[in-house]
């Protein structure tokens, strides 16, 4: 018997059924960007070795006490909703205060929500109900879903578990097992779903240091560190480095170093230095000449008494604001995309 020759527009009609039931789409060069849109730091450095976070994934910012955590979660939130776009902030510890936000730039509107809920999963449920609140009435804008932070949620399951118990370091470490094992299934769901409606989640994490490791090891590590890793588009770290004084007595900021330890956009283990006034916030070219000079971009004069420094970069001397304002070719990192 003859083999039944199948049409092309049966072949189409099986191809296009497949594609309807498992949501695929034909790829190409042209196709557009996975990445929606990009929420763009306003310190010069931070945005030079990360490209900004990304839109429609979930970023993670690690850290040591005072590093500046919360403080870079507000900032992505501020530039959220300077682009238009709605932002909801999940607040467990009840650190974030309206004036400072306001100082920040955080408008008290309609477009920035804000909960103190300390159940895992009902962060989870209130998030993707917010975000397909904000999908009903815009398709497009950005959103933004923080979490500050993640140690200080519980699962639900726990509070049974914690009912007339004492806890002890033993018990802690068993609940911490279970809701850290909680967050990869859900993370697991969830960022399927924020990829879909374009959506970024951004989770604040407390870091710490591993006991027993050798010279050659990383001691730094975050809870529920393997999940974070896998799930995370972006991941930084920060460490506390020092006060900002203008006398010993008198402290008017701090200074931290960040690395990024994971990036799609350009390769990661790049650091650079943030300064954060405690007034006005941070200064937006702190660190980055010598972020630039020490990528080998620009050349770094020697400090003269009461004079600022000056960067080479062409055959001639700039001050960094100069520097920043006459080639904007130097602001990205020459790696982007690889």
């Amino acid at each position: 018997m003859k083999k039944k020759k199948v049409k092309k527009k049966e072949k189409k009609s099986v191809i296009s059924g497949i594609m309807k039931r498992f949501e695929m789409e034909i790829m190409s060069d042209k196709s557009p960007s996975q990445t929606p849109y990009v929420i763009p730091f306003k310190h010069m450095g931070l945005q030079y070795i990360t490209g900004g976070i990304p839109g429609g994934r979930m970023t993670e910012i690690i850290g040591n006490s005072q590093s500046g955590k919360s403080y870079l979660l507000y900032e992505a939130i501020e530039r959220v909703l300077s682009m238009g776009g709605k932002a909801f902030l999940n607040d467990p510890e009840t650190s974030y205060e309206p004036a400072y936000g306001t100082s920040i730039g955080i408008k008290g509107d309609k477009s920035f929500f804000y909960s103190k809920q300390s159940v895992l999963e009902d962060f989870f449920t209130a998030a993707k109900e917010y975000i397909l609140y904000v999908r009903s009435i815009d398709k497009t804008c950005p959103i933004v879903i923080g979490l500050d932070s993640y140690p200080a949620l519980i699962h639900q399951a726990a509070k049974k578990d914690l009912a007339g118990m004492g806890v002890d370091d033993e018990i802690k470490g068993y609940l911490d097992a279970k809701k850290n094992a909680l967050l990869k299934i859900m993370l697991g769901d969830f960022i399927p779903f924020i990829g879909k409606h374009k959506a970024t989640l951004i989770i604040v994490n407390q870091g710490k240091m591993k006991i027993g490791m050798t010279q050659y090891q990383d001691p730094r590590t975050s809870n529920a560190d393997g999940t974070m890793k896998f799930y995370a588009t972006l991941r930084l770290w920060g460490d506390w480095r020092k006060e900002k004084d203008v006398s010993k007595k008198k402290r008017i900021g701090m200074v931290s170093t960040w690395e990024t330890w994971k990036n799609r956009n350009i390769p990661p283990g790049l650091k650079t230095q943030v300064t954060i006034l405690n007034k006005s916030g941070l200064v937006p070219d702190s660190g980055f000449g010598d972020l630039l000079d020490g990528e080998g971009r620009v050349k770094k004069y020697p400090k003269k008494p009461k004079k600022p420094r000056l960067y080479g970069y062409k055959g001639k001397k700039y001050k960094i604001e100069n520097l920043i304002r006459k080639f904007p070719e130097l602001h990205a990192h020459p790696g982007w995309g690889e």
